[in-house]
């Protein structure tokens, strides 16, 4: 029985799109949250009329607490397909490497009445990921962290001159961020062993010369990251996020809109296989 039935048994609506190159997305209606992905080769069945692109439109209003402002919105997302960035490099079939992705694009409208006096908005985009796993970003010198939550021990963080890897099993509830100078675009997060791995990447445009809105509780502006790494193993659960945030827009007349597009690039394989992904999307440094 396929995903989409099992939900449907349990009266639980979703929606099925699919990519031209067979990738399978199932999704509930409501926001366009992606539920799972599935690659060309999987035997996962959609319903007749699954879509090529799908689009989701939320309406609402949101208080934000640090400015003690209520914004209006209309958020717009949607589907589409992203192809294999690798089908012309190490792409063959004898590898055993699946590979299934998406081009998310989100548009953020802000409503009448605005905000007085005027306040900075932006996107925030995040994966909800398996537990267990390393999370790695792809940065252009040696970065520094900045914590959100919880401690992190120093043995689950390794910071070079060009990535950051942070192994996310410690218990209790932990995050940290990046300031968007150091970031090149590209976040992963790695798991599995060395039969079956999967490797899911997350491609992201940043501007450092940008503002950026999100910060821990209580800290300076100064602190605004344009990325974040999440682990939860509590009694909230146990999972991983990935979470990444587009440059903030100053809510003034006629500058009322931001638009943001990202790709999600997912492989699963053997282990070396992918690895050797991981090293020519992320980092060559990844062993």
């Amino acid at each position: 029985m396929s995903l989409m039935q099992v939900l449907s048994e349990i009266r639980m609506n979703t929606h099925g799109w699919q990519s031209p190159d067979g990738t399978t997305a199932v999704m509930l209606p409501h926001g366009g949250r992606i539920l799972a992905l599935y690659s060309p080769e999987s035997e996962e069945n959609l319903e007749p009329g699954a879509h090529h692109q799908a689009s989701f439109v939320t309406e609402g209003a949101l208080r934000m607490f640090a400015a003690s402002r209520t914004i209006h919105f209309t958020l717009r997302k949607t589907i589409s397909e992203a192809r294999n960035p690798l089908r012309h490099l190490i792409w063959d079939p004898d590898l055993g490497l699946a590979y299934a992705g998406y081009t998310l694009r989100t548009a953020l409208n802000l409503n009448e009445p605005l905000p007085s006096p005027p306040v900075f908005a932006g996107i925030w985009n995040l994966l909800q990921l398996p537990p267990g796993g390393q999370m790695i970003f792809a940065t252009h010198s040696r970065a520094t962290t900045i914590p959100y939550m919880g401690s992190i021990s120093p043995r689950d963080l390794d910071i070079s001159n060009h990535a950051i890897r942070y192994k996310m099993s410690a218990v209790g509830e932990n995050k940290l961020g990046i300031q968007a100078p150091y970031l090149t675009g590209r976040g992963a997060y790695l798991y599995g062993d060395a039969d079956r791995s999967s490797l899911v990447i997350r491609n992201f445009w940043v501007n450092p010369s940008a503002s950026y809105v999100d910060v821990p509780f209580g800290s300076s502006p100064d602190s605004a990251c344009a990325a974040q790494a999440c682990s939860i193993h509590s009694s909230l659960g146990s999972f991983s996020e990935l979470e990444y945030h587009a440059p903030a827009f100053e809510t003034l007349p006629g500058q009322s809109q931001c638009v943001d597009e990202s790709q999600l690039w997912a492989f699963r394989g053997p282990q070396p296989a992918v690895l050797e992904a991981a090293r020519i999307l992320v980092s060559a440094q990844l062993r």
